[in-house]
């Protein structure tokens, strides 16, 4: 009996672009209305992390092949970022940040290596983890998924661009980002990823070359598109035309800012599915890492963070929280729910003290600045109604993070970082606490450059001679 030919669309996070699942949807709608495939030949999954990719991929029933795969997501060239804006995502990332605090690759401790900055990222799908363990070990199997002539489309923007380049934030509200290696910025994080793997193929490229399959991505950034009386219309001039906005009832599609969705072709395969300059390339990159990546090993053996997994949904007021959906938030505050943690182990307040905006890669969404400021402003606001209604201003996380740590690490305004560590002093937060890596506040501030925080900590009574792992201070 021959193999049943299916479609699997797959939707990660849509955030500003609204819920990808509409478009999955209509896209369904679109193949069956073609006759392309039946209703039961399509599968609709929602994937917000990497291991949800590749899981929906390698169950494919026995008996089935995938004709076609269709993936909604938030892109760079580097790669595909399904847990955009998501949750747990974020946290991971900063449990690693929070980690590996060097602001350059300089300095002498606290440096993320390559390995470590790809584990922190379980939210995205970078070119980078398609060629290391354990994606290279599932590779031959994770094709036999795949019916000949099969072909992938990767539904947003930027998929298509190649030779990505990562960059930092070099000040707390976005506004400039730096690829220099020994630039002082926020943090070291990101430029680990220039390391190895340079120029970066576009992440449509690497997804061609790892299934062997033909795969289209956007070279551009991407928009809403409306379909109103047979023709295809931005959101925009739909909103022009009818005097509404689109929504769920519309049949919506995600298309490039420039032109159309470009194909890529797989690569000839070699031995190890590159050409030989792409080879020398990377040894060479991976030469010039060498430093980097010896520094961060010659550290003291400070504790590695523990990823969480999305095994279970975030508690709703840490979901709303998150969401930046303060009337919800608002909503979910009660006695118990301000003490549920969440699976990194996080009370709502010490969720409503992280700001992730601004540790997401640049060149995601809306304007970095604009959107670190919104959230900042949001979560601001949130801390103080937790705090109001009752949060324990000294309730540690599970890496011993207490709200005031977490604040030391995030990147608020100075005027509101120093508002809400007055307000936590004062609700009994414990100014020498220390987190499982010995660090307290002070060294955080310290670490980090924040003068103003520092000198408000030490006032309150914070020891600057405590010593961490790593062997830092809160001294000047």
């Amino acid at each position: 009996m021959p193999d049943k030919m299916i479609a699997l669309i797959l939707y990660g996070n849509g955030a500003e672009l609204g819920n990808f699942k509409f478009f999955a949807d209509d896209l369904s709608t679109g193949l069956i209305g073609r006759k392309a495939f039946a209703r039961t030949e399509i599968t609709i999954k929602e994937t917000l992390d990497r291991a949800s990719v590749v899981d929906a991929i390698d169950k494919t029933p026995a008996g089935s092949l995938i004709k076609e795969l269709h993936v909604f997501s938030h892109s760079i060239g580097g790669g595909l970022y399904v847990g955009y804006h998501e949750a747990t995502a974020g946290m991971n990332r900063q449990a690693a940040a929070a980690a590996h605090p060097a602001r350059s690759a300089k300095e002498k401790t606290g440096v993320i290596t390559y390995e470590q900055a790809l584990a922190a990222e379980t939210g995205g799908v970078l070119s980078d983890h398609l060629m290391r363990p354990p994606l290279t070990t599932m590779r031959d199997r994770l094709r036999k998924k795949f019916a000949t002539g099969a072909t992938i489309k990767l539904w947003g923007c930027n998929s298509g661009v190649s030779g990505w380049v990562y960059s930092d934030a070099v000040d707390p509200e976005g506004r400039r980002y730096t690829a220099d290696q020994n630039e002082t910025a926020t943090i070291y994080y990101w430029r680990a990823l220039n390391t190895q793997n340079m120029p970066k193929p576009a992440i449509a490229q690497a997804i061609a070359d790892y299934f062997n399959v033909p795969t289209y991505g956007a070279g551009s950034g991407s928009h809403i598109e409306v379909l109103h009386e047979g023709k295809w219309l931005t959101s925009t001039d739909y909103k022009k035309k009818t005097g509404r906005y689109a929504g769920e009832p519309q049949t919506l599609r995600l298309h490039p800012d420039a032109g159309d969705y470009n194909k890529f072709a797989p690569a000839a395969p070699m031995s190890a599915g590159r050409s030989a300059p792409r080879l020398v390339a990377l040894l060479l990159a991976g030469l010039a890492s060498v430093a980097v990546a010896g520094a961060a090993q010659a550290q003291s053996a400070c504790p590695e963070p523990v990823y969480a997994t999305r095994a279970a949904p975030a508690p709703p007021l840490h979901a709303a929280i998150a969401a930046l959906d303060a009337r919800r938030a608002l909503k979910a505050i009660t006695p118990e729910a301000i003490k549920t943690v969440d699976a990194a182990g996080d009370t709502p307040l010490l969720v409503a003290l992280s700001t992730r905006r601004l540790l997401e890669p640049a060149g995601l969404g809306a304007p970095r600045a604009a959107a670190v400021k919104q959230e900042t402003q949001a979560k601001a606001s949130l801390a103080r109604a937790l705090i109001a209604r009752g949060a324990d201003a000294a309730q540690a996380g599970a890496r011993g993070e207490t709200p005031l740590i977490r604040l030391a690490q995030s990147d608020f305004p100075a005027a509101i970082e120093s508002d809400l560590a007055r307000l936590l002093l004062k609700r009994g937060a414990v100014v020498d606490a220390r987190d499982t890596a010995g660090s307290t506040a002070l060294i955080v501030a310290a670490r980090r450059g924040k003068s103003g925080l520092a000198a408000l900590l030490r006032e309150a009574g914070a020891d600057p001679s405590l010593v961490n792992c790593r062997g830092e201070t809160g001294r000047p």
